[in-house]
């Protein structure tokens, strides 16, 4: 949650929970706005309302909140656990079941639309300045093309950047280990230390794939 508020998104948990068992795993995960025992109608009906006319994701991973996922103006659905309903609801789906990696999902995609207006705003620039050259015979075709052509190279490589990903402190990749249908292992499980889902397995338990 505190990697969410950096990047500046709000967090709010939507549940059919009860009060008391919602207001716990908020407790243990940091969120401080807690909404429980909904139907799926409501969290579709409360989203607009915790929207306040700014753009809202719903991340969900059952039929509970295939309508959620949809009303969202982003729906995200944890692949790995998902339902084949939120999959196909969402307009994004995770196959990771860690939601720490979220933050870095939405720090990559802005990095990537950085890069898209990067480009977009050069190759503009670009034309704007070939045209009159062109037009008022400052520069021959040959030159005009040579540059242009030299432009859109250099929009390729910048564009390559947004393969690239950072991770953000605090978080490490989970290795995909084994993949069928519908079943997934990511990594090892959480030690018990875990400040994020450790204390979440009861002693004894083995964590469920």
């Amino acid at each position: 949650m505190q990697l969410l508020d950096r990047i500046g998104i709000r967090v709010a948990m939507l549940t059919g929970d009860n009060q008391r068992t919602a207001d716990a795993l908020a407790a243990q995960a940091g969120i401080t706005t807690v909404h429980a025992e909904l139907l799926p109608e409501d969290k579709a009906r409360l989203l607009p309302e915790l929207a306040a006319g700014k753009p809202i994701a719903m991340v969900g991973d059952g039929v509970n909140d295939a309508p959620a996922l949809a009303t969202a103006d982003i729906g995200i659905a944890m692949g790995a656990m998902g339902t084949d309903v939120a999959i196909e609801t969402a307009d994004v789906a995770l196959m990771g079941e860690d939601l720490r990696h979220l933050p870095q999902v939405l720090a990559h995609s802005r990095h990537a639309r950085k890069i898209m207006v990067q480009n977009i705003g050069f190759s503009l620039a670009i034309i704007g300045a070939l045209i009159p050259l062109a037009a008022f015979g400052v520069l021959g075709l040959a030159t005009v093309v040579f540059i242009h052509e030299f432009a859109e190279v250099l929009v390729i490589l910048n564009a390559i950047r947004a393969a690239r990903t950072q991770p953000l402190p605090g978080l490490t990749a989970s290795p995909v280990t084994n993949t069928t249908a519908h079943h997934l292992d990511i990594g090892a499980p959480p030690p018990a230390t875990d400040a994020c889902c450790g204390s979440l397995l009861v002693p004894g338990q083995q964590p469920s794939s």
